[in-house]
């Protein structure tokens, strides 16, 4: 073969598997566009179980958003009327905000603030709004029987004081945590709340931020960006093939690099709106049962383990299991031996979100390198630390009154 036919023929292969693979992308967007989807973790069955919950309204640029006070399915003021005509025109609702004891719009928040105190906008997930996943099974059971409990009227959340709730006198604070979200979410959130921030006249003097466990987990090996909308460079074909891949690899919601993108994307909008950011590490229990959403839904994770057994992702929560089991022994003999073999099992875990520790050291990167103060007590908790933790990743008020001291400290 000359080179002028080799040259057609390398040609003619390149243009037609260029076109195949175009084809291919065209043909997945088609059958894979955004439908609103409310569950953050639709191909993770574990975490999946708990966010079918009616707390979430979709939302076309987050992917989801808190829903009203009325359309909590735990209020007493529940309507299910105005919340189903509301659910399809949620882009025109207020924003909603976790307080101490209900959830409540922006605009009644915002409302009762002075504005010449100063004012800490708590951004981050469900470890920042509060979360009990074993108060998600109750109120499941409660109403599966027809009874209700005022645990079970609670919902999830409201089981305890966060930090926010914690931060003392001095300050007031703008609980904007929520369940589910991701650093991707929580950039895009963080410059929207702003934004409705501002229009009421309200300007925050600190913005922490708390991000990391969603970002590390697994979502059937998806990742945010190539689901959320407004991403229209995002590769289908790219998705689908790590999507098919999970036998040999495991794909983070977030990746390492998107991480530092984001982080760094929330620190500098907080500088350009002149607001000091204060990055939060997330903690993380270490006595959790790897793979675990609720204290009593062993066999939940049971039939999660059949779904993934030939994946690498059950594979390392099979050894994650094993580790642990082996740590908690350890802890009635040796502290140091049971710690080093409890993180191991945690670091295996990607079926509950807990953040890994190559996520912690991009988060210490990039404190480091934007000169942002990082809030790091993970150490202050205790090994045996079932005293501090609600469920696999959710401080409860010891914890968060560590967190929230740590806070006042540095910006004191």
């Amino acid at each position: 073969m000359d080179r002028r036919e080799f040259l057609i023929k390398l040609g003619l292969t390149t243009i037609s598997t260029t076109v195949a693979l175009a084809g291919a992308e065209v043909t997945l967007r088609l059958i894979s566009s955004y439908e609103g989807e409310v569950n953050p973790f639709r191909h993770n069955p574990i975490i999946a179980a708990q966010t079918s919950e009616e707390v979430f309204f979709p939302d076309s640029y987050l992917g989801h958003r808190l829903v009203p006070d009325y359309a909590y399915v735990f209020s007493s003021r529940y309507d299910s009327i105005r919340t189903r005509k509301d659910s399809a025109k949620v882009q025109e609702l207020p924003y909603s905000l976790i307080t101490k004891d209900r959830i409540q719009s922006i605009d009644e928040v915002t409302t009762g603030l002075d504005p010449a105190k100063p004012i800490i906008l708590n951004i981050g997930d469900s470890s920042t709004s509060g979360w009990d996943s074993d108060a998600v099974t109750t109120a499941k059971e409660m109403r599966k029987i027809g009874r209700v409990n005022p645990i079970s009227l609670r919902g999830p959340f409201f089981q305890y004081l966060t930090y926010s709730d914690v931060l003392g006198e001095s300050f007031q604070t703008i609980n904007a945590g929520v369940p589910g979200y991701a650093s991707l979410q929580g950039a895009r959130y963080l410059e929207r709340l702003f934004e409705e921030l501002s229009v009421r006249g309200i300007k925050p003097s600190y913005i922490t931020i708390y991000f990391g466990n969603n970002d590390s987990v697994c979502n059937g090996n998806v990742e945010d960006k190539t689901v959320l909308p407004r991403n229209p460079f995002s590769s289908k074909l790219l998705a689908f093939l790590r999507t098919n891949t999970q036998g040999f690899t495991i794909v983070s919601r977030t990746s390492l690099d998107d991480y530092r993108c984001n982080l760094e994307r929330m620190v500098n909008f907080a500088r350009a709106s002149d607001v000091k950011p204060i990055l939060i590490r997330p903690l993380i229990p270490k006595v959790w049962y790897p793979g675990l959403r609720a204290s009593t839904k062993f066999d939940e994770l049971e039939g999660a383990l059949e779904g993934v057994r030939n994946t690498r992702q059950g594979r390392l929560l099979l050894e994650a299991i094993d580790l642990y089991k082996e740590g908690l022994e350890e802890l009635k003999k040796d502290e140091i031996k049971a710690e080093s073999l409890l993180v191991e099992a945690q670091n295996r875990d990607y079926m509950v979100p807990r953040i890994k520790p190559a996520y912690v050291e991009i988060l210490k990167d990039v404190a480091d390198k934007t000169n942002t103060s990082l809030i790091d007590v993970q150490t202050q908790i205790p090994i045996d630390d079932r005293g501090y933790f609600i469920d696999y990743c959710h401080p409860i008020e010891p914890a968060n009154r560590i967190i929230a001291q740590a806070v006042v400290n540095e910006i004191e």
